[in-house]
């Protein structure tokens, strides 16, 4: 649940949300210390290619055991970032079902998109 998550990313310092909302998505607040790497499109018809989207991930220095919350608005678009991950050796990587929604709907902590 997202409250689950949201413990775990206050319990573990090294745990990470990476949001895979669009930007013009996160008007309505992103998780604090969240990272945003839009999959798999950027909120236009244009595809993101799975192995720049990795590049993206790689970038952000992620360790291949690092504790990886993967989110999006509702849970579809981060299922399919999970595998991409997952499929590349990420071993610690868990989908956030309900996205944005449900964390909002438990209210739970969230911030302004800083861009």
């Amino acid at each position: 649940s997202v409250i689950e998550v949201a413990k775990a990313l206050e319990q573990d310092c090294r745990a990470r949300y990476i949001d895979c909302r669009s930007e013009e998505e996160l008007g309505s607040g992103v998780v604090p210390n969240s990272v945003n790497l839009p999959y798999p499109h950027n909120g236009d018809k244009e595809i993101v290619d799975p192995h720049e989207w990795l590049e993206d991930v790689e970038f952000e220095e992620f360790d291949k055991t690092t504790r990886l919350f993967v989110g999006c608005r509702k849970g579809h678009r981060s299922a399919m970032a999970c595998e991409v991950l997952i499929n590349a050796g990420y071993t610690n990587v868990t989908n956030v079902r309900g996205g944005m929604l449900a964390w909002s709907r438990a209210m739970l902590p969230m911030v302004p998109f800083k861009g």
